[in-house]
């Protein structure tokens, strides 16, 4: 009967279209070519032919390195991780660190005996101290625990403030995708320890000692996104957020602050151009992609080994391109304001095609046959890889606070001191700052005004550019 033809007629087709898309995903993968658009980087080889990209990150970071400029080693023993990677010179120069630094969370779970009765009994003693910590509070129900945890970081903060005075930050085991590097979260808590303990100062009527931790701080941040890969620009990002968070509490706390404190965090100040930064840190996303690619590649335990049979070369020119246009966005030469629109622009395109890629099955993604499948990983990665740069603008972010923060302290300083108000930050040289004080996202000078409470307010390209950013991330949220 013709119907019964059909059906087989049917059979046959889906049996024969079933059997070629076999034997196109059993033909043998072409090797991954090094190049540009393939490998970004072209060297350094290992012995299959495949760039080393943890040598090639070894080899640009660990020139003049000694054991007296690495703050490595010493942030490493505070945090009691393994100093086996380190020279035998640089693991003579770290002292001992007894105990080590313990975020408060750790430290609460084992020393629960020193806190006291909550007074709300909807929540816990640790609970009511950590909130009290983050408000800088130095008399309270919970002091004997809050003060006892600091007492036994004291010590390796102490530690910490030396490293954040020297020029490097280099680890072995710190290369961008090691194991050791997903630890480098610890270094935020870190920072917000220090950020804690500023506040607490200040509020102890000891600025001078408050200073000294925010200053620690800013080093400390800048030391970590010297190492160069994406994460650490990340982990360096959220200890600088510590930072502006907590000098505005103390800013509007204690207004004015002394010309001194205003000078010594101008001093502390990351001086590294934006531009470069944002360059360094787009440079190590491409590469932590490309490198993670590789390592799915090797060890591809789901996708039913789909990935690891994909032309390398078709998918890495496919995430090269998203990253392309992310590095587009960012250095658009129009200025800030173009930039994060071009950036907005491509968060709206990521989430669209996230939405749409969600509901792809194993089984479809075979039936596309390798050369669209490796399309389909190409734009599902590169949109994730796309999605990590635009945090990007919470750097910039921090960046203008900081700055906008900072200004707004030294012009109440200068009103103090002199007697009259500053029209811009120009005024400030050579009584407060000892250069011209320039933002670092336009090298602007910044003018001042007062609110309706009589409070300074900086204004000009800086805080319209913060606003932007703003807008920006409710936009995400």
């Amino acid at each position: 009967m013709t119907w019964k033809r059909g059906i087989l007629a049917f059979i046959a087709l889906l049996v024969a279209f079933v059997a070629l898309e076999a034997i196109a995903w059993l033909r043998p993968k072409p090797k991954l070519e090094v190049g540009r658009d393939t490998t970004w980087l072209t060297g350094p080889l290992d012995a299959n032919g495949n760039v080393d990209y943890d040598a090639a990150w070894r080899a640009e970071h660990s020139p003049g390195v000694t054991a007296v400029n690495n703050a490595a080693p010493l942030v490493y023993a505070v945090l009691g991780f393994d100093l086996s990677t380190f020279t035998a010179e640089e693991r003579a120069a770290v002292p001992k660190v007894e105990p080590p630094f313990q975020e408060f969370e750790a430290w609460a779970r084992t020393n629960g005996g020193l806190f006291a009765k909550p007074a709300d009994p909807e929540h816990d003693g640790e609970y009511e101290a950590f909130r009290a910590i983050e408000a800088g509070e130095v008399h309270g129900p919970q002091e004997r625990a809050i003060a006892a945890w600091f007492d036994s970081i004291g010590p390796a903060l102490a530690i910490v403030e030396d490293a954040a005075g020297r020029a490097r930050f280099y680890a072995a085991d710190g290369a961008p995708r090691s194991e050791q590097s997903m630890s480098y979260w610890a270094l935020v808590d870190m920072a917000k320890a220090l950020a804690f303990r500023a506040h607490r100062r200040a509020n102890s009527e000891d600025l001078d000692a408050a200073c000294t931790d925010l200053c620690t701080l800013l080093r400390f941040a800048r030391l970590i996104r010297s190492m160069g890969g994406y994460l650490h620009c990340l982990v360096g990002t959220g200890c600088e957020s510590c930072l502006w968070e907590t000098l505005r509490s103390i800013s509007k706390e204690y207004s004015p602050l002394s010309a001194d404190f205003a000078r010594r965090l101008y001093e502390s100040r990351d001086t590294t151009p934006v531009d470069a930064t944002i360059e360094t840190w787009l440079a190590s996303d491409r590469i932590n992609g490309l490198h993670a690619f590789e390592y799915f590649r090797e060890h591809d335990f789901e996708w039913f080994k789909v990935f690891s049979r994909l032309d390398p070369n078709r998918l890495n020119r496919g995430i090269t391109a998203w990253s392309d246009r992310v590095a587009a966005a960012w250095t658009d030469p129009r200025g800030w304001s173009a930039r994060l629109e071009a950036v907005d622009d491509l968060y709206r395109e990521v989430r669209l095609l996230r939405r749409s890629r969600d509901d792809d099955s194993v089984i479809w993604i075979l039936l596309r046959g390798p050369a669209s499948s490796a399309d389909w990983f190409a734009e599902r990665f590169g949109s994730v890889q796309a999605s990590n740069a635009i945090l990007v603008a919470e750097f910039l972010g921090d960046f203008a606070n900081e700055d906008r923060l900072l200004a707004e302290s030294a012009a109440a300083a200068f009103a103090k001191q002199s007697g009259r108000d500053p029209d811009s930050s120009d005024e400030l040289t050579p009584s407060i700052f000892p250069t011209p004080f320039r933002d670092r996202l336009f090298g602007a000078s910044v003018h001042f005004t007062r609110d309706a409470n009589h409070a300074w307010v900086a204004t000009g390209p800086l805080v319209d550019l913060l606003a932007r950013i703003d807008d920006l991330g409710k936009r995400r949220e």
